[in-house]
């Protein structure tokens, strides 16, 4: 993983964008984080006239051996289910990325049983990670194909021609895995961070909280060690999210971050890279407990606040339709000397 290869944005087509927004008619700054949108992607392609017209998500769906300890709602099998939901186009995500034109893959990153699926690709790093209270949760090398992979999904999409995209989790019991991976990345206390995930009542939050403590308290890994935290506490799915942001990075391609298991991955990403900030949209705050407390800590704001904490990249997609509309404003909008509108005199 050579993070070398990234380099910051270019300011000077991120500054040429926002003369042109302060040219057009309309009062400087009015249209908000929907012109820093796009001054971002001029940076991020380096062009003065940036493009988002084909976007993709790319779900990694993996299960989780924390499972075991009755951190979940579900049984570990529902990974396997609703992978199937999406290969048959059921699911949220599919629903929405064909409404919305984008592109969609769906990736067994380590689903416990192998799926042999049409249009499933398989990477398959394990079946399923580790109980983590028991054993680390992935090998070093686990962690080093996850995180390779997901870069070079990235480095497809940028070749395939993809201007813009979101990565997606699917795996049942992946909310105690950010949970743990936030607790100890940030040093909060498991209580503040760890909340009802898919559908846990209150004995089962209690419990998924003092399973995590408990997981914390045995490793004892420092705050200062992002791959050892991921090792540790995350799964597949993490671990190729992480990947996918660094490679978009790496590959100069916008990425939008969904909700609390992604901004889990970005935030290990960060931790490894600060300069993968320029290249990430966090699309939306989930409203998984601790979210909020997140995003004050990495000092990042989302753009969109739908209460929502589904997952699938659903949030992300919501928030691609943004740069649309964005972009939409930027190309078509005149100035004011074409539209013979007179400018702000004070």
């Amino acid at each position: 993983m050579n993070l070398s290869k990234i380099e910051p944005i270019d300011r000077t087509f991120f500054e040429n964008a926002q003369r042109r927004w302060d040219n057009l008619i309309k009062p400087k700054g009015s249209l908000g984080r929907l012109e820093e949108i796009v001054c971002r992607l001029a940076a991020i392609q380096r062009s003065d006239h940036p493009d988002v017209k084909t976007k993709r998500v790319i779900v990694f769906a993996s299960d989780h051996g924390i499972v075991k300890e009755g951190v979940s709602a579900y049984p570990q099998e529902v990974t396997q289910q609703m992978v199937r939901g999406f290969l048959r186009g059921q699911a949220a995500i599919c629903i929405l990325a064909k409404s919305l034109g984008i592109q969609l893959q769906v990736v067994d990153a380590g689903i416990a049983e192998e799926m042999n699926e049409p249009y499933l690709i398989s990477l398959r790093v394990g079946s399923g990670t580790k109980n983590f209270l028991q054993h680390p949760a992935m090998t070093e090398e686990e962690v080093e194909k996850s995180i390779f992979a997901g870069i070079e999904f990235a480095r497809r999409a940028k070749a395939d021609g993809v201007h813009l995209i979101a990565g997606g989790d699917m795996g049942i019991g992946n909310t105690a895995s950010a949970s743990a991976i936030y607790s100890t990345l940030f040093d909060l206390p498991a209580e503040q961070i760890t909340g009802f995930g898919a559908g846990l009542d209150a004995d089962g939050r209690l419990r998924k909280i003092n399973v995590i403590k408990l997981a914390l308290e045995k490793w004892n890994v420092p705050s200062h060690r992002p791959l050892e935290i991921l090792r540790h506490f995350g799964g597949f799915e993490i671990a190729c999210l992480t990947g996918l942001y660094i490679g978009a990075a790496i590959e100069k391609i916008g990425a939008v971050v969904d909700g609390f298991i992604c901004t889990a991955a970005a935030a290990i990403a960060l931790r490894l890279s600060p300069l993968i900030r320029q290249y990430l949209f966090f699309g939306h705050c989930s409203a998984e407990r601790g979210s909020g407390l997140v995003f004050e800590k990495l000092d990042v704001q989302p753009l969109l606040q739908l209460d929502m904490r589904l997952g699938e990249g659903t949030g992300a997609a919501l928030a691609m339709r943004l740069f649309d509309d964005a972009i939409a404003l930027y190309d078509q909008m005149p100035t004011f000397e074409q539209a013979s509108v007179s400018r702000n005199i004070r």
